[in-house]
C-alpha cells in the first residue's frame, strides 16, 4: 500500500525491536492530490532505503507490494529481506488486459457513485468488516483517512503491462510471499512467484481477501519476525 497510516495495525504487532518507515507515496495519504508516477515511487522508496542505518526489510501490500517487488529486483544487498502481500497476480499479457477490463468497470462506478461517496461507502464497509478482527481503533482511524479511490485507475494503469515476475527473477534476498486464502484472482499466480525468486515462502492469511496488511496484519508481523 502506498499510504503510510495503513501500516500502523502491523506497527504496533512488531514492537519495539524494530524501527518502522512509513511513507506516504503520491496520491495517497498527505500526498493524495498529487499525481502518482511508477518510476518517481520506485526513486522515493530507494531513497527511504538509503536512509536506513543498515539494510532494512521492504514490506509492501497491493500496490506497494508491486512496488516493493520492482525496487527489491534492483537493490541488491541494500535490503536485508522482503516481504510482499497482494501482487501475485501478472499484470501483463492476457491477465493484464483482463485486468484493464476490471479498470474499466471500476472506472465506471466511481464515475456513477462519485469518488468522494463511494470512499465514504468504503472506509463505512472496512469498519464494519474489521469489527472481528481485532484492529480496535485503527480501523477506525484508518477508515477516517480514507481509500484515496479517486487515485486507483491511475496506479493501477501504471503497473498494468509490466513483467513482475521477470522482476522477481531478479531479488536475490529472502522473500515472503503473502496472501489472503480468499485474496483471488491474486493466488493464481503465487506458485509461479514463489519459484521465480530463490527460496522465497508463501504466507497464507485465513479467512481474508485482499489487502492482508489491514486485514490481517498478524500474518505480516510473523513473516517479518521469521526473515
Amino acid at each position: 500500500m502506498a499510504n503510510g497510516a495503513t501500516w500502523l495495525p502491523l506497527a504496533r504487532r512488531l514492537g519495539p525491536r524494530f524501527s518502522v518507515a512509513m511513507p506516504d507515496l503520491a496520491g495517497h495519504g498527505r500526498r493524495r492530490g498529487e499525481r502518482f508516477c511508477f518510476d518517481a515511487a520506485l526513486d522515493e522508496i530507494a531513497a527511504t532505503i538509503a536512509r536506513a542505518q543498515k539494510p532494512p526489510i521492504l514490506v509492501g501490500d497491493s500496490l506497494g507490494g508491486y512496488l516493493a517487488l520492482a525496487v527489491a529486483a534492483r537493490a541488491g544487498d541494500a535490503i536485508a529481506g522482503l516481504v510482499v502481500g497482494g501482487c501475485t497476480y501478472p499484470l501483463n499479457g492476457v491477465a493484464g488486459r483482463l485486468s484493464a477490463l476490471t479498470d474499466l468497470c471500476a472506472d465506471g462506478l466511481m464515475n456513477l457513485l462519485g469518488a468522494a461517496r463511494l470512499d465514504r461507502l468504503l472506509a463505512r464497509s472496512f469498519v464494519r468488516l474489521t469489527a472481528s478482527l481485532d484492529l480496535g481503533s485503527d480501523a477506525i482511524a484508518i477508515g477516517a483517512r480514507g481509500f484515496a479511490v479517486s487515485t486507483r485507475g491511475e496506479t493501477l494503469r501504471a503497473l498494468l503491462g509490466r513483467d513482475f515476475l521477470a522482476l522477481a527473477q531478479a531479488i536475490r534476498v529472502p522473500t515472503v510471499f503473502v496472501n489472503g486464502a480468499l485474496d483471488y484472482p491474486i493466488r493464481f499466480g503465487e506458485s509461479a512467484f514463489c519459484r521465480a525468486v530463490p527460496g522465497a515462502r508463501l504466507a497464507i492469511a485465513p479467512g481474508v481477501g485482499h489487502g492482508v496488511g489491514l486485514l490481517y496484519p498478524q500474518t505480516f508481523a510473523d513473516a517479518i519476525e521469521r526473515l
